[in-house]
């Protein structure tokens, strides 16, 4: 009998000794491969979204379980190929790559309607076309001057000229539009010979809304940005800066934000990386400051040492 015991401990310290160690390994991200030379192999993930979504996802021909958004981990570095569908709607196929370590993101998946029947909406040439996701309309541009411009309303079916009376600003180029989801607000950044503006649109009525803000963006921002519930906060985001301008008071609190790397918003929280390796959020008002992540070294391997960013 002591014998017996003896046997059964050995082989339950052999199962720990052995599996143990891939168990944590596991857990960390990490395989262990079987074949001519084991070796333990740091898996990644694949993240696939669709609009709409709830869409079934194959993997190199086979089906694997969910929906999307969903998040396809614990891959073997490599090639695979993905394919999403649903009923009622053509597939979506692409052949995407996995690094160790790594998440490779497809989250703008758009599935076409089987039915989608096409209607011709203009007949001339467009140069550009500016989709703002969840919102009634989006901008066409016939060429690159602002008189050019015009926003169509999908729902009504109509074409509205950016510049429908006022026509001061109708021989300014457009370099850049700033836009935000779901929101009928934008900001067009326009240049003409000898000066630079930035003029901010209102597309929630019968007539655009236009109303130049020039004189409150300093130089050339990298960013500009804000809640699409909230288009009176908007945020000028610099280098290493962001100012906040009220358009209703047209009053700007320069250095709002100062020694950041990074910044987003949601639901009238601001979220910012900064320069000391930290994320955190805040109200509107810089209260309520939290601490969302203080581990250096993580930060640098999310974020890396340098670069600007955008959180969405």
């Amino acid at each position: 009998m002591p014998l017996a015991r003896k046997i059964f401990f050995y082989i339950f310290a052999l199962i720990y000794v052995i599996f143990c160690p891939l168990i944590v390994l596991y857990s960390l991200g990490y395989v262990f491969k079987p074949n001519i030379e084991q070796h333990v192999v740091e898996t990644g993930t694949i993240y696939l979204a669709t609009m709409p979504p709830g869409a079934s996802v194959r993997l190199n021909d086979r089906p694997r379980p969910g929906t999307t958004p969903i998040a396809l981990d614990e891959l073997m570095p490599g090639n695979y190929r993905v394919e999403v569908s649903m009923e009622g709607y053509k597939p979506w196929t692409a052949n995407l790559a996995v690094m160790a370590g790594a998440a490779t993101v497809q989250r703008r998946i758009l599935l076409v309607s089987k039915n989608w029947n096409p209607e011709l909406l203009l007949t001339e040439k467009i140069e550009k076309l500016i989709p703002i996701p969840e919102a009634p309309f989006f901008l066409i541009a016939k060429g690159e001057l602002l008189s050019d411009y015009a926003a169509y309303d999908w729902k009504k079916k109509t074409f509205t000229p950016l510049l429908k009376t006022d026509l001061t600003y109708a021989g300014y180029r457009v370099l850049r539009c700033f836009t935000e989801r779901d929101s009928h607000f934008f900001i067009c950044e326009i240049v003409s010979e000898n000066r630079m503006g930035y003029l901010w649109f209102d597309v929630n009525g019968l007539d655009i809304i236009v109303r130049d803000i020039s004189n409150k963006v300093y130089g050339k921002p990298y960013q500009i940005a804000w809640d699409p519930d909230d288009g009176d906060n908007i945020f000028i985001f610099y280098s290493d800066t962001v100012n906040r301008l009220e358009t209703s008071s047209g009053k700007v609190y320069d250095n709002y934000l100062k020694g950041i790397r990074g910044w987003g918003m949601k639901n009238k929280d601001i979220y910012v990386l900064t320069d000391d390796a930290k994320f955190i959020s805040m109200d509107y008002e810089k209260k309520n400051i939290r601490i969302v992540l203080d581990d250096p070294e993580l930060f640098t391997s999310l974020f890396g040492a340098s670069g600007r960013y955008s959180i969405l």
